[in-house]
């Protein structure tokens, strides 16, 4: 099923459910979306996870929302894993009577625009609970620069009939910690929260290039995370009262990603 991006892998419509199959997908002959010079599908299974993070923090800040946001529609998805595999479900819109009111589904191409005060409403409360800062875009049909809130490929579908706004595509609405992969490794909402960074979260990436100073932000934030893990791996070599079962726990409470465990070893060696 084509429709539209790359991001997301292989795409199926069944018995009124849209399905995702994560898989890497090349961008020209020698480059490819998440792994770069070669594949990398455990990184387009990790992106479809964030996405499921993504959705479920949105549910989680429209719950403390009023009235402003009622005319948001967010879709219900869950994650399938068996044998190393993993598919995405998720609750088919219908968007045939929709206009694109935000976001780009052309990798940057074009971008949506839709002059609508309730359009602003609903950027401005998710860019506050996602910690999305401003930052500077380039339209590529057009060359036109354009300030916006939220991550580039977040998409929202706006349907004057019912004055319903569909939202979807939600991987990649936390910033980036990795340069190298900045569309599956995201900083933790922890992290942005304990730390009240307001950050691009098109950094390091084909859609941020135009924003220096932003990427730059995520760079210091990135230096402030390491020095997180440090203070978290000498305080783990000198404590006895912290058992190994809570150590995810403690680690997400500091916004510190589990693939930094690494990190966290060697530097307990070393204290």
């Amino acid at each position: 099923l084509d429709v539209g991006g790359r991001a997301g892998g292989e795409k199926y419509i069944v018995r009124g459910i849209f399905f995702k199959f994560p898989v890497d997908m090349p961008l020209t002959k020698n480059i490819w979306l998440y792994g770069g010079k070669k594949s990398s599908d455990d990184k387009a299974i990790k992106a479809m996870g964030n996405e499921l993070r993504g959705l479920n923090h949105l549910w989680n800040i429209m719950e403390k929302s009023d009235d402003s946001l009622s005319k948001v529609e967010l879709p219900l998805m869950c994650l399938i894993d068996y044998l190393g595999f993993r598919l995405c479900a998720i609750s088919l819109y219908d968007l045939s009577n929709c206009v694109q009111a935000y976001g780009t589904c052309d990798a940057g191409h074009n971008y949506a625009k839709l002059n609508n005060p309730d359009l602003q409403k609903i950027l401005d409360f998710f860019s506050e609970g996602c910690y999305s800062n401003e930052h500077k875009i380039v339209e590529h049909s057009t060359g036109e620069e354009r300030i916006i809130k939220m991550v580039s490929d977040f998409e929202i579908h706006y349907n004057q009939e019912k004055d319903k706004f569909y939202v979807l595509d939600f991987a990649r609405i936390f910033p980036p910690n990795d340069k190298h992969s900045p569309f599956c490794n995201m900083f933790r909402i922890e992290f942005l929260q304990t730390s009240n960074l307001k950050l691009s979260p098109d950094a390091f990436s084909g859609f941020g290039n135009a924003d220096s100073a932003q990427n730059k932000l995520v760079e210091c934030a990135l230096k402030s995370l390491h020095e997180n893990i440090k203070v978290f791996a000498r305080a783990l070599s000198y404590s006895n009262s912290m058992p190994l079962t809570d150590l995810k726990k403690e680690l997400h409470k500091r916004g510190i990603n589990m693939r930094y465990l690494g990190s966290i070893y060697h530097d307990m060696i070393d204290s």
